[in-house]
């Protein structure tokens, strides 16, 4: 369902436009004949745009943007995620009492890593849609389907395009705004005002020719693909940022209004399934990274950024103690690089059940389908298929989450985005994706929570509120993760009831940086943080010292 087309098929597209359909895995897609793909004759029907457009959706699949580096980036950088560990090797350590990396780069060094390979793997995606869109104005066709479906493809290629620059704009400022594969590789930088401009003009255009939930999911070869809604909401969601107010409410109002007395998107009943692979592409999603293991015999996963690999690492069950040996969860998963921050794990109100979803901590329990002993299945160790942690090692308090980032023993690992062996899994090590560190869950890039909340914020219209317009819109929120009567009850609407359901609802889901630097609040919330210099991140050093017309930002 997630596979949008044949994976050697988009490999033979990325490789024309001179790019290598890199998704940082050990082993390489083998294509039998990529060499009888040849540019003078490609690109001559549906099937083969098809393809080309496929290679700039899996361009969101690089390890600078939604595999690895685009997550941990903004997760560092707000309060939400600290370190495992000393981090000098993976460059994202600046000194032992810092966990906030706002500058993104190791002590000694003047390159920020992370900041590097998000802009190189943002703009390699870029290029990749500007081809396609300059491949496309030479397509023609007599037949009305196929010219739906094209059309349909730019819009596509459209918005991809503009949420990237959506986001390089957002996080960097003034960047270089490269419409066509021939534009001069120096390029002097666009200002961050008018690049939203251009993302505007995208995205209104791309909404005239993207179709529908319904319309695009009738062919089960569509989903993942963007939808109307997605443009939509990007486009409200960058009003929202400028604030533009009445502008944003009304495109949010198109996504929560019904169509013909019926909504296309709601909350899923249960808040966890949003980041679960047996959920993806649900009536809450309105876009998402699409990712698998083990397509065609070949891996195109993403990282998972909890601390399962450092804190816990790779063991095994031992049922006579119910512990995991110090471990928890397969081989080689887990990223070795992060964990929940105190910060986020106190904001949880008692009993929300979010907080389960979100972070693991003591007692959470895991579910197997298989317990082993000495090798062999043996069911009586775990009659009811649940286990619990509870080893001794796991100090799941706040304070203790506030010790040195070499302490690997203490605090919370990271639930959400986990890949489903973690919460369910086969114990034997042969069936696990031994290794990898990686995991086949579609990043949730744009949810219908995320909608409401928006929605709610452009009714406080930068008012601090009680709002009851807002209060509705948040209230539904809530209501979803309601347990009880007497737990998360409705609230008011206020511009702090707005500020704690984003963090507790949409943690690591790199949101959180963006909103407290918006509102205002980066100085008082995230530690180390610099007025005037941490609201963008660095250009890359190297993109600096080879384009003398691009400055580097203020202070950096």
């Amino acid at each position: 369902m997630r596979k949008l087309v044949s994976p050697s098929r988009v490999v033979g597209a990325a490789l024309i436009v001179g790019l290598s359909f890199n998704q940082c895995t050990d082993k390489s897609i083998e294509t039998s004949n990529i060499n009888s793909i040849n540019e003078s004759v490609y690109f001559n029907n549906v099937t083969e745009l098809s393809e080309a457009l496929t290679a700039v959706y899996a361009g969101l699949q690089r390890g600078g943007l939604y595999q690895a580096s685009f997550q941990m980036i903004h997760g560092y950088a707000s309060d939400e995620m600290t370190t495992t560990r000393s981090l000098e090797q993976y460059d994202r350590y600046i000194d032992g009492k810092q966990y906030l990396l706002h500058d993104y780069r190791p002590t000694g060094q003047s390159d920020a890593n992370l900041s590097r390979s998000y802009w190189s793997d943002a703009y390699a995606t870029i290029y990749r849609a500007n081809y396609f869109l300059q491949k496309v104005e030479n397509y023609k066709s007599t037949a009305a389907d196929d010219k739906a479906v094209v059309d349909r493809m730019i819009g596509e290629a459209k918005f991809l395009r503009a949420f990237l620059y959506f986001n390089l704009a957002t996080d960097y400022g003034a960047v270089p705004l490269r419409t066509r594969t021939n534009d001069p590789g120096a390029l002097g930088a666009t200002s961050q005002a008018d690049v939203y401009k251009f993302v505007e003009t995208e995205l209104l255009d791309a909404k005239q020719r993207l179709w529908d939930r319904t319309k695009l999911f009738a062919d089960a070869g569509n989903i993942g693909r963007a939808q109307k809604a997605s443009a939509t909401a990007l486009l409200g969601k960058m009003y929202l940022y400028q604030k533009r107010y009445a502008e944003a409410a009304a495109q949010f109002e198109e996504i929560v209004t019904p169509k013909n007395g019926e909504f296309q998107y709601a909350l899923m009943p249960n808040f966890g399934d949003n980041f679960l692979e047996n959920a993806e592409n649900n009536a809450e999603s309105l876009f998402e990274v699409q990712f698998q293991y083990g397509l065609n015999g070949t891996t195109n996963p993403g990282y998972v950024i909890d601390d399962s690999g450092a804190q816990w690492g790779a063991g095994h069950y031992n049922p006579e103690t119910n512990q995991f040996n110090g471990n928890l969860g397969p081989d080689g998963h887990g990223n070795f690089n992060a964990r929940p921050s105190a910060a986020l794990v106190a904001a949880f109100e008692k009993g929300d059940p979010r907080m389960d979803a979100t972070v693991y901590g003591r007692n959470t329990r895991f579910v197997l389908s298989k317990v082993r002993k000495n090798g062999k299945d043996d069911p009586d160790y775990s009659p009811d298929n649940t286990f619990a942690v509870t080893f001794d090692r796991l100090k799941a308090t706040v304070a203790q989450d506030l010790g040195t980032p070499t302490d690997l023993n203490a605090g919370y690992a990271i639930a959400k985005w986990n890949t489903p062996d973690l919460t369910k899994f086969d114990n034997d090590e042969n069936s696990n994706l031994s290794g990898t560190g990686r995991g086949g869950i579609n990043q949730r890039v744009i949810r219908y929570a995320d909608i409401l909340l928006m929605l709610a914020e452009a009714k406080l219209a930068g008012g601090k509120g009680p709002n009851g317009e807002a209060a509705k819109y948040i209230n539904q929120v809530r209501a979803r993760a309601r347990s009880g009567k007497n737990v998360l009850p409705d609230v008011t609407g206020t511009f702090d009831d707005l500020v704690h359901e984003r963090q507790v609802e949409l943690a690591y889901e790199q949101v959180r940086r963006r909103d407290v630097i918006r509102w205002g609040l980066a100085p008082q919330l995230f530690k180390g943080f610099q007025a005037s210099k941490h609201e963008l991140f660095p250009y890359p050093e190297a993109e600096v010292n080879g384009n003398p017309d691009l400055k580097q930002n203020p202070k950096y």
